[in-house]
Parts: structure tokens; C-alpha cells; sequence
């Protein structure tokens, strides 16, 4: 096989797995159609070995393989005649890719979940960015977001507890204000009252207080003995 031939099928599978590998993470998730697309660019053996490197890949797709598909695929020819025992053969890849295929539809789906609950999780991240690249990021990339996502997390939280403390702090000085103000007009009602009294009955009404405030303070003293 001369370097042209050998080019060109490069090129060729190289196709064909970016073709796979874009229609899935572009939530084509017809396993069918996009088999049907792929046999129409090549042979069904070649589409299928293309899909099946598309949907197991974590990272994005690289020189090494392309080579490994074009390799599995030789190796195939050379093994397995046309015949019988191709169409099994290719009966089985069907099988074992299409399962290949509906772990990666899930694996998307539970990212776009992730990301509709809370676009700045981690797998929700890795979704968003994965559907922009239409493939799998890098690890160096995961990691880079792993670390950002957990620190806007933090952050987050962090703002929840800020908001929480602001809106005790509000409640308490809303409670000390209310009690403020009947105190006050407990004071006002009292001077008012106390326009019209003697000062030998404002006396007797202070001692009278004072006794009523004595009870109140023995008599919850007694309870809390009782319950001793």
C-alpha cells in the first residue's frame, strides 16, 4: 500500500469518527441515523469501528486512534472473509457499539441535568463546555474547571450565609424597633395619665408597681420551683 493510499484512509477514518463523535455530542442521539450517515461515507464495517471509537473516547480524538481504527479495521479483513462470518462478526460490533452508544447518551444526559440544577456544578460545567467543543474536553481541562466550579461553589455558599446573617440581623432590629415603640407609648400613656394625678397618687401608683412587679417575679419563681 503506497503513502497516498495510506493518506487517504487516514484522512477517511479520520472523518468518520469526528463525524460520529460530533453528531452524538450535538444530541443526535439516533444511533441509527447516524449509522446510516457513516455507511454512506464508507463500509458498514469502517462506521461502525468509527462510532465505536467516537462514543468510548474520554479525551479528544488523536493521531493514535485514528491508526487504531484503521489497524482493527485491516485486521478484520485480513481475519474474516466476506460471508458469513462477517455478517456475525459485524452483527456482534453492531451490538456491543450501539451499547457503547447509549453509556455515552447517558452520560450526556445526566450532564445536562446537572447543568440545568446548577450550571456551575462540575459535571455541569464539563456538559456545557463538551457541547461547545462537540467532544470530549481534555483532562487538563476537566481539572481546570474542577477547581474553578468548586470555588464558585464555595463562593455561593459563603453568599447564602452572608444573606441568612443579613436577614436575622433585620428580623432582630425589626423585634427591638416594635418593642421600642410600645415602650414608648406605654411612657407617653403614663405622663398623660399622670397630668391629672397628685404627686402623693403618682407615688402610691409607683409603690403599687413595684409591689405588682415583686409578684410577678415571686410568683415565676415558684413555678420554676414546682418544676424543679
Amino acid at each position: 500500500m503506497n503513502y497516498f493510499s495510506m493518506y487517504f484512509q487516514y484522512l477517511g477514518m479520520k472523518s468518520l469518527i469526528k463525524l460520529a463523535t460530533e453528531s452524538i455530542y450535538s444530541e443526535q442521539f439516533d444511533f441509527e441515523k447516524v449509522e446510516a450517515t457513516l455507511i454512506s461515507k464508507s463500509s458498514k464495517l469502517k462506521a461502525l469501528i468509527a462510532i465505536k471509537y467516537a462514543v468510548t473516547a474520554n479525551e479528544p480524538l488523536s493521531k493514535v486512534n485514528i491508526l487504531e481504527a484503521l489497524d482493527e479495521t485491516k485486521l478484520t479483513k485480513i481475519d474474516l472473509e466476506e460471508g458469513r462470518a462477517m455478517e456475525i462478526f459485524l452483527t456482534l460490533l453492531r451490538d456491543s457499539t450501539k451499547l457503547d452508544w447509549l453509556k455515552r447518551t447517558e452520560y450526556i444526559l445526566n450532564g445536562k441535568l446537572a447543568n440545568k440544577k446548577n450550571k456551575y456544578s462540575f459535571e455541569g460545567s464539563v456538559y456545557s463546555l463538551e457541547k461547545i467543543k462537540k467532544g470530549p474536553a481534555t483532562y487538563e481541562e476537566k481539572e481546570k474547571w474542577r477547581i474553578l466550579c468548586k470555588e464558585v461553589i464555595e463562593a455561593q455558599e459563603n453568599l447564602k450565609r452572608i444573606e441568612q446573617d443579613l436577614l436575622e440581623k433585620m428580623d432582630e432590629d425589626d423585634s427591638n424597633k416594635k418593642a421600642q415603640a410600645v415602650l414608648d407609648k406605654i411612657i407617653v400613656d403614663m405622663k398623660e395619665r399622670r397630668k391629672n394625678m397628685t404627686d402623693e397618687e403618682i407615688k402610691e401608683e409607683i409603690v403599687q408597681s413595684r409591689l405588682n412587679i415583686n409578684k410577678s417575679i415571686e410568683s415565676i419563681k415558684s413555678i420554676v420551683n414546682k418544676n424543679k
